[in-house]
C-alpha cells in the first residue's frame, strides 16, 4: 500500500483512473512478467509494465521465492483495495463499495448471518485478490443471495399430520 500511495504521489493525474488492468499490482501484473512463479502466461504476450517494475515486483520475488511455507497471509503482498486503488484509481475503488459491497449491505434489514459474511468478506479483501479465486467469492455471494432471498419467503404455519 505503501508503494501505491507513493506511486500516486509521483503520479497524481493517475489517481482517479489507475494505472491500467495488470499494470501495477495484480496477479496478472506479475504472471503477464513471465516469470512462472503463480501460473504460466502465453509467452508471445509476455510484458514487464515499468511501474510495475518498479514498485511491486521485488515485493512479489521475495513472496514467491521464499519456501512455501513461508507463503502466510502475514506475508503475502496482495489486497483486492490496493489493486483496485492502483489499476482502477478512485473510481474504481468507489465502484466496488458502491455497485457491490453496497449491493448486499442495502440488504443489512433483511440480513441475518449475511451481515457476519458482509463484514468478514470486506475484511479479507485486505489480504488476497480474492476477485482473481472467484470460487471464494462465488460462495459468498451466493451464501449472502440465500440470506436475502430467506429473509422474502412467506412464513406459514407448518402443518401437523396425523
Amino acid at each position: 500500500m505503501k508503494q501505491t500511495l507513493n506511486f500516486f504521489k509521483q503520479h497524481p493525474a493517475k489517481i482517479f483512473f489507475g494505472e491500467g488492468v495488470g499494470n501495477f499490482s495484480s496477479k496478472l501484473a506479475f504472471k503477464a512478467t513471465g516469470l512462472n512463479f503463480s501460473g504460466g502466461y502465453p509467452k508471445k504476450y509476455v510484458y514487464i509494465n515499468p511501474d510495475f517494475l518498479r514498485n511491486h515486483t521485488d515485493v512479489y520475488l521475495s513472496f514467491f521465492s521464499r519456501a512455501a511455507g513461508t507463503h502466510s497471509l502475514t506475508n503475502s503482498p496482495f489486497s483486492v483495495y490496493d489493486q483496485l486503488l492502483s489499476e482502477y484509481g478512485l473510481l474504481g475503488l468507489l465502484a466496488l463499495f458502491i455497485y457491490y459491497l453496497w449491493f448486499f449491505a442495502r440488504h443489512h434489514k433483511k440480513l441475518t448471518y449475511g451481515i457476519p459474511l458482509l463484514i468478514l468478506l470486506s475484511s479479507i479483501f485486505f489480504i488476497d485478490y480474492w476477485f482473481e479465486q472467484l470460487s471464494v467469492v462465488v460462495l459468498f455471494e451466493l451464501l449472502l443471495f440465500l440470506d436475502i432471498k430467506e429473509s422474502q419467503l412467506p412464513l406459514t404455519p407448518k402443518t401437523v399430520i396425523a
